[in-house]
């Protein structure tokens, strides 16, 4: 392998809640098309030697691409590209450092490489390899660098994320040792594919060894091997990650499949087809202010959306859209359901009321298109009135809907005739679509309502 950029010198983190590290985003070059290696170490502290209640994390987006955005582990959850093989988990790492290695096509040219973090992890240093056609990837012998204290899981270490391309004869061996005397807990290894945990052939009900491929309580010291067939690996994106307990010795090799770049071509049709969705958005935004000047929430959640990175919305009771929903016979049935639980004795719950609350004004229903849960904290004032907060919780997001349903009289909600129905479908499905494109980006929003109810 030919090395084209190293980069070592890095900002330190300004801190945040999952923001964009700017100063961080690093520019390269590459001089033709073809198969490159570009490796990243980073490390990241858990909430505890945060001091808060809330870890490190760190992504990476490549030129738009959001690698390990759908991943997720069987032992984990990940959420907007967090906790997955190609990113950095704090609450995992627990302050160590993890190697990436992303195997990627890239076209000759410039390309931007965009960091996305949350809380103040550490970026290290990146290399970027030219590989030859054919060329056998291998590491030897290699083993931690620091020993974390981890539990049962083990902490991340190795990931392999491959974008467009996929590996053939890929071989993981690894020695590991028996605990030591005076010691309950050997060497171990476990292996992750696209999320999946690879089990142990030797030990598979064991809730101790299960989920660790290599044990050297099993092993005693002997070197072993997995081998994994092309027909675990997807389409476009795939991720083999590797975890460590105390101090394994691990080998890694594989070559990649030859290809004709034309996963180059179907790349840059995704991002022409994200960009077209995006524009026609846009442009939907700025004309509904003309002629639908009422759909003011709609048109604020949709760009939102359409950021390359949009927070989650957190509203509070002098928020516009407070004044809206408490006018929408919606509202009802949601001081229905908190009277109903206050009833039951409950001064403070959460209720699941996804398809039992839906907006029926369009912009509500546009914007919010139904709420998924509704938590509340209730307050005696006198006998029969309550000082009530709730909290509407929605997540935005959206579903295909029938062009058929346009031509019903079953619409939820209100619109003056079938062509503008029609319309509303329409820009539901592109905006649907655009979801697939990654030009519509989901994300939470939370609604606090304070209120005076009377109870009779």
């Amino acid at each position: 392998m030919k090395i084209v950029f190293h980069k070592t010198k890095f900002p330190l983190a300004p801190g945040g809640n999952i923001y964009h590290w700017k100063k961080a985003d690093t520019d390269f070059e590459v001089a033709k098309n073809g198969k490159y290696l570009i490796g990243i170490i980073a490390s990241a502290k858990n909430a505890t030697q945060n001091n808060s209640t809330d870890d490190d994390d760190l992504r990476l987006v490549l030129d738009g691409y959001e690698f390990g955005k759908y991943e997720v582990y069987e032992e984990k959850i990940s959420w907007k590209g967090l906790g997955t093989a190609a990113s950095w988990d704090g609450a995992s790492l627990k302050g160590g450092t993890k190697i990436i290695y992303f195997f990627v096509e890239l076209k000759r040219g410039e390309h931007t490489l965009k960091f996305y973090a949350d809380k103040t992890p550490a970026l290290k240093e990146i290399k970027i390899w030219q590989m030859r056609k054919g060329e056998l990837f291998k590491i030897k012998n290699v083993k931690p660098d620091e020993n974390i204290n981890t539990d049962k899981k083990g902490a991340p270490w190795l990931s392999f994320v491959f974008f467009g391309v996929k590996p053939k004869d890929f071989k993981i061996s690894s020695i590991c040792e028996a605990a030591a005397k005076n010691k309950t807990d050997g060497d171990n290894v476990k292996a992750v594919v696209n999320g999946g945990i690879i089990q142990s052939e030797k030990a598979p009900t064991s809730r101790k060894y299960k989920n660790f491929y290599f044990s050297g309580d099993l092993d005693k010291g002997e070197k072993e091997e997995l081998g994994l067939s092309p027909n675990k690996f997807l389409d476009v994106e795939n991720s083999v990650e590797l975890w460590y307990d105390q101090s394994p010795r691990v080998w890694v090799s594989f070559k990649l499949f030859d290809g004709d770049n034309s996963f180059l071509e179907d790349l840059e049709d995704f991002n022409d087809k994200k960009e077209s969705i995006k524009s026609t958005l846009r442009f939907v935004i700025w004309a509904s202010k003309i002629f639908k000047p009422k759909m003011e929430n709609t048109r604020r959640f949709l760009a939102h959306s359409i950021q390359d990175n949009p927070t989650d919305l957190n509203l509070d009771n002098s928020d516009r859209i407070v004044k809206k929903i408490k006018a929408d016979n919606a509202y009802n049935k949601i001081k229905e359901i908190v009277i109903q639980e206050i009833r039951k004795g409950s001064m403070e719950a959460e209720v699941n009321v996804e398809g039992v609350v839906v907006f029926e004004t369009g912009d509500l229903f546009a914007a919010l298109h139904g709420l998924k849960t509704l938590s509340f904290v209730a307050k005696k004032i006198t006998e029969k009135e309550l000082d009530v907060e709730m909290v509407l919780f929605d997540v935005y997001d959206f579903e295909y809907q029938s062009y058929l349903d346009a031509f019903t009289d079953n619409s939820p909600y209100e619109v003056e005739n079938m062509a503008e129905d029609l319309l509303f479908t329409c820009l539901n499905n592109l905006a649907d679509k655009g979801e697939d494109y990654d030009a519509v980006k989901n994300f939470d929003i939370r609604i606090t309502i304070k209120d005076l109810i009377t109870i009779y």
